[in-house]
């Protein structure tokens, strides 16, 4: 009975083993997955910050542009 029982086992332990290697490997691929798009969502998130930072300095140059017209006109004037 003996020799009947240690190749089961064996074979237990190693099914066992693959579920547990497959399971892991399922986690690292999720892992993997999850952490691709969270990237791909900062990388817009960036993106979009990085143009209303542009809009805005845009205006702020533009702004400063029609003061430094402004000011010149005033001291063309003087």
């Amino acid at each position: 009975m003996e020799n009947y029982l240690i190749p089961n086992l064996k074979r237990k332990i190693a099914a066992d083993s693959e579920k547990c290697n497959q399971a892991i490997s399922d986690l690292e691929s999720s892992k993997i997955y999850y952490m691709k798009n969270v990237a791909i969502l900062n990388a817009r998130k960036m993106h979009e910050i990085t143009q209303q930072c542009q809009k805005k300095a845009d205006a702020m140059t533009a702004k400063l542009r029609r003061l430094e017209e402004e000011a010149q006109s005033l001291s063309l004037s003087k």
